[in-house]
């Protein structure tokens, strides 16, 4: 194609030789400017044609571009398809029905532990790597997918195989057949991919799900419905697996509030997780259980399914109100502890200030119950407790409150008293109430309560300060006998102040050695010999003064310190009747005064072993005196320690006789030595017919059974020549000697033994 640069010089008008104002020779103005028009028309035509190859050229380079963008996303796409396969260890594989030959990937090789290439792979060595057990249905899928008319259906089947290299793996296999127009089967082809990890996290799955030790639910977000239960929710609410499965919750008539329910899957759809929310579920029996729910929600196939795990916590929560309840309540009567008692008794006192009206405390404490305890035994004692708080609800009514404090004491708040009366009239029936018999181990029991009141706001306006003069109340109360009650009185305070001082006194007596004993001396009736004494244990004060047993003794029981001190006067007594021989006196039988607390408490027997061995004192030089009263408590266990002590060779004697039990079947069976008749019988032996006629009836029942007799309290000759006259054994009392200091008595037995002598 010939373009403007190709045109003559003659007929190009750029060219320097083209002259329009001189035209060439032989040609005229007008065949110069046709000429001219014709050339332009050429150049025009060639310059339309340039442009249109021009396109055609650009088309093809952005075909080409095109071509070349495509070959590259192709390949792009291959390297991802190939990175995809290699990562899901997917393998692609071919079988060619006409040739009967198989082609493996790279993939397909490295599920099989071969390297790329390294056999050629064929159907019989496919089938070889199958496990036995699964030949059959792989071998049965490929025939399938022979004979399968649906190409858009491909086939699966999971199998277990082994690897080259013996390692047993899961593997599954997808298939489809490429047909002819015909439809018949031209080649398989496929896909095989090694999911063996993601059966054993199945199976990991599956075993945690059984064995989850809580009840666990695979179900739907949107309906409910339960796709899996494990045992322990069949185990824990009674429905099985099989019965579950398809249904909801709603079905199975678990919520027992359903609004609950809703409430539950609200906040599972805002919050995805739900942990510890706790409500109650209904077993398939009907029992209502409370449990605590842990849900998570996830997504499977793009369906939100919820994984919940149910725990049982009735039991825990049965504990926990137990607990609560032990907490503020006496386990054995179920009454209130002194902690919710005193929280409801504030409650009242600022009700009954508000109203203006009063409050009674009323402490009660059953009488002689450590009997009960220790006759019939705990057992006993506790179903006795049951049965007096029981009655004491009955008499109280439902505006009062009852406590037990522990033990056998019982309180009761009176609320919104406006007539004192009121307050006797319920102390008496609570009296009242115990008068029948209580029944407990077939046995019938009879018991009484004493009782102390202290009146708010009139005895202290506090809790504490109320309970203490109600239980100084008691403390008379007891002290009047028992079976009764007493209102607190600022004089009970100063009694009780009293005493409180007086025990101060005694512990700090015992621990710096203030206690001393005085002798007085036991004389022999028929022959004037001195033969004993007995010891009597004083107080000696820091300024010099000394207090007579009877104005701590009493204390001294009711405290406990009597046994501490009974043990030293034992040891001291022992130790002093020794020192008397070893100074010459005659051997004297020394008698000390046993408490019925020593034998309660105390290792009685110990003590008086030790005593006796540390002294080197024969026992039959020791006397021991008995209250009556002893008896009384608990008789049996005390008749088993006196013939302990008889068997060690020490003397028994039963002081104050004639004054307490008097049993003469005890006297039998405790094989005493010998009765001490009391002062009381004995001081107007002389002047009162009645006095003397009870002594003379003692000293011969004495005297019939053989037991000795000693009268305390002989004041005057003549008494002591009556009892004489009356064959009473010995005496003691001022008319021989007052009690004396151990240092004194062998100068007094000196002039004893010369007025005898005159």
């Amino acid at each position: 194609m010939e373009t403007a640069s190709s045109l003559p010089d003659d007929l190009d008008p750029e060219s320097p030789r083209a002259s329009l104002t001189e035209p060439p020779k032989g040609l005229s103005l007008a065949q110069l400017r046709a000429q001219l028009r014709e050339a332009h028309a050429r150049l025009h035509q060639v310059q339309v044609q340039l442009q249109a190859r021009q396109e055609q050229l650009d088309a093809k380079e952005q075909a080409l571009q095109a071509l070349a963008r495509e070959s590259t996303a192709q390949a792009r796409q291959h390297r991802c398809a190939e990175q995809v396969a290699r990562l899901a260890q997917l393998g692609h594989w071919q079988w060619d029905a006409g040739s009967d030959t198989l082609a493996w990937s790279d993939e397909t090789y490295q599920c099989f532990g071969y390297a790329s290439g390294q056999i050629q792979p064929t159907l019989a060595l496919f089938l070889d790597h199958v496990l036995e057990r699964d030949r059959q249905r792989v071998s049965d899928l490929l025939q399938q997918v022979l004979r399968q008319a649906d190409p858009q259906r491909p086939r699966s089947v999971e199998f277990g195989f082994r690897r080259a290299d013996g390692a047993w793996r899961v593997g599954r296999l997808l298939g489809e057949a490429r047909r002819d127009a015909e439809g018949h089967a031209l080649s398989i082809s496929g896909a095989l991919q090694d999911i063996t990890e993601l059966r054993h996290t199945e199976q990991l799955f599956h075993a945690a799900f059984n064995a989850s030790p809580m009840g666990t639910i695979v179900s739907r977000l949107g309906d409910g419905v339960f796709l899996d239960v494990n045992d322990r929710f069949a185990a824990s609410f009674g429905w099985s697996a099989a019965q579950a499965r398809g249904r909801s919750g709603l079905d199975l008539n678990l919520w027992v509030d359903t609004v609950v329910r809703d409430l539950w899957r609200e906040q599972l759809r805002q919050h995805s997780m739900l942990p510890n929310f706790e409500t109650q579920w209904r077993h398939r029996s009907g029992e209502v259980r409370q449990v605590s729910l842990s849900a998570q929600r996830i997504d499977v196939d793009s369906e939100p399914l919820v994984l919940t795990f149910v725990n049982d916590i009735t039991a825990h929560k049965q504990a926990q109100a137990r607990v609560d309840f032990l907490a503020h309540h006496d386990p054995l009567t179920g009454l209130p502890n002194r902690v919710l008692f005193r929280d409801r008794f504030e409650l009242s006192a600022a009700w009954a200030r508000q109203l203006g009206h009063k409050m009674a405390l009323l402490n009660l404490d059953l009488d002689h119950f450590k009997t009960i305890n220790d006759t019939l035994g705990h057992p006993a004692g506790d179903q006795v407790l049951q049965q007096v708080a029981q009655r004491l609800q009955q008499v109280a009514g439902s505006t009062s409150t009852i406590s037990r404090q522990g033990g056998d004491e019982f309180l009761i708040a009176l609320g919104s008293i406006q007539d004192e009366q009121r307050i006797s009239h319920i102390a008496a029936q609570v009296i009242a109430a115990m008068t029948a018999p209580l029944h407990t181990g077939g046995q019938e029991l009879e018991i009484s309560l004493s009782m102390g009141i202290a009146v708010w706001p009139d005895d202290g306006e506090d809790f504490d300060t109320l309970l203490q003069c109600a239980d100084t109340a008691l403390y008379q109360a007891k002290a009047a006998g028992r079976d009764t009650w007493r209102f607190y009185t600022p004089a009970m305070n100063e009694q009780a102040l009293e005493q409180l001082q007086l025990r101060t006194l005694l512990r700090r007596a015992l621990e710096q050695r203030q206690f001393v004993l005085y002798y007085q001396p036991q004389i022999d009736l028929a022959s004037g010999a001195l033969v004993g004494v007995e010891a009597l244990v004083r107080l000696q004060r820091e300024d010099g003064a000394i207090m007579a047993p009877g104005q701590f003794i009493a204390a001294a029981e009711d405290s406990g310190l009597i046994v501490p001190l009974g043990e030293w006067v034992l040891r001291e007594a022992c130790a002093q009747a020794m020192r008397w021989q070893q100074q010459g006196l005659p051997a004297l039988t020394v008698a000390v005064n046993l408490s019925a607390v020593q034998f309660r408490r105390g290792d009685l027997l110990h003590s008086v072993t030790q005593a006796l061995t540390d002294a080197g004192l024969a026992p039959q030089r020791l006397e021991l005196e008995l209250t009556e009263s002893i008896l009384i408590d608990d008789a049996e266990q005390m008749i088993d320690q006196l013939r302990r002590l008889k068997a060690l060779g020490v003397c028994l004697s039963i002081d104050d006789f004639g004054t307490g039990y008097s049993s003469l079947a005890y006297l039998k069976r405790l094989a005493v030595d010998k009765l001490k008749i009391d002062q009381s019988f004995v001081r107007d032996i002389a002047g009162d017919p009645d006095d003397a006629a009870i002594v003379r009836a003692i000293i011969s029942m004495a005297r019939s059974l053989k037991l000795q007799v000693i009268a305390e309290g002989v004041e005057t000759a003549d008494a002591a020549t009556l009892l004489r006259m009356h064959q009473c054994h010995e005496a003691q009392g001022w008319h021989f000697a007052r009690p004396m200091p151990a240092q004194d008595l062998p100068g007094w037995l000196e002039q004893y033994q010369g007025r005898r002598g005159a």
